[in-house]
């Protein structure tokens, strides 16, 4: 009996450019929130206005001082949709194994990092529509309502008599500014 043993060769090509894929992929991260750059918001009569940040990071935290509940939208609008941000980000990893690594390269990595970011941009403001936040104190449930109702007055369409009423009194929700101002945003780390 005798035993041939053939030349075997390995093409690690693919593993490499994978490994470069992967390298690409830690020069980003995702940042999800109320950016610093977004508008200050003033109501009228104030002669100082808070920037939205700052009115994002107190409902996220509360103030006891101001005696405001805390209302995380950001930790609870992630924590709810862990598993639809997880699926996506495995939809973007069968992408990279599907199409073959040559075509991620580079560009795909910033644009997987966008898709996961917008569905936790998603996520995030979910939560204002279907949440169990403290209810609002009295004084600015009053003002909420009064508001609305304003609001409702001076609706040109029946949609927007809806938005009046049902809209202002829930918590976090008071000019639409928080809401509308939630991004996400692909950065390079530093």
């Amino acid at each position: 009996m005798s035993i041939q043993v053939k030349k075997i060769e390995l093409n690690d090509e693919g593993l490499r450019k994978l490994m470069a894929t992967v390298s690409e992929g830690n020069k980003y991260h995702v940042r999800v929130g109320v950016p610093s750059r977004v508008m200050h918001r003033k109501k009228k009569g104030e002669k100082k206005s808070a920037s939205l940040v700052e009115i994002a990071f107190t409902h996220e935290f509360g103030n006891a001082r101001k005696k405001i509940p805390e209302r995380s939208f950001l930790r609870l609008g992630l924590e709810r949709g862990k598993n639809r941000i997880i699926k996506v980000i495995g939809q973007e990893i069968t992408k990279v194994l599907h199409d073959g690594v040559i075509t991620f390269y580079k560009k795909g990595v910033e644009k997987s990092l966008e898709r996961i970011g917008l569905q936790a941009q998603s996520e995030v403001k979910a939560v204002f529509k279907d949440n169990n936040w403290p209810k609002n104190a009295p004084s600015t449930y009053a003002r909420k309502l009064l508001k609305g109702i304003m609001n409702y007055v001076h609706a040109r369409s029946e949609k927007q008599r809806e938005i009046a009423l049902t809209g202002t009194v829930r918590p976090l929700i008071d000019t639409g500014q928080l809401v509308q101002s939630i991004t996400s945003e692909v950065v390079k780390n530093v």
